[in-house]
């Protein structure tokens, strides 16, 4: 395995650090903060789906509340979700979003991209990372 990159300086006018370590860690933290969803996850699929979720609402973390709003809204047209959807879907949002504010906070790295690969009777979350600067 190649060795990792400890920290890469982002340029002097940008506002963001891209960071290329510390995936593993990102990964167990993500899990942790999906942790409550996995209760009702009865199968290796709903549990992708969870992952899918989590990650996508800690990326939303880092908008404001309008935006939030804008892009859950863009979430649900994406994907052709209807009301009765929309309306089971919100609360989860809200909760892991309320999640991320309470419980993990003071973890401003952020997600660039990820894969999930079902691996055995599991899957493998492997995630490229940008860290936001307060």
């Amino acid at each position: 395995m190649d060795k990792k990159i400890r920290k890469k300086q982002a340029p002097k006018d940008s506002k963001t650090a891209y960071s290329l370590c510390d995936e593993e860690e990102m990964a167990v933290v993500i899990m942790k903060y999906a942790k409550p969803l996995f209760e009702n996850a009865e199968d290796l699929e709903t549990s992708i789906k969870v992952i899918r979720i989590a990650i996508f609402c800690w990326r939303l973390s880092f908008f404001s509340k309008e935006t939030q709003e804008e892009v859950i809204e863009t979430f649900f047209k994406a994907n052709s979700i209807n009301s009765d959807g929309q309306e089971e879907m919100k609360p989860v949002f809200k909760f892991l979003l309320d999640r991320k504010s309470r419980y993990f906070s003071k973890i401003k790295t952020d997600i660039a991209d990820y894969q999930l690969r079902e691996k055995g009777d599991g899957f493998e979350l492997n995630l490229t990372l940008k860290s936001q600067n307060s």
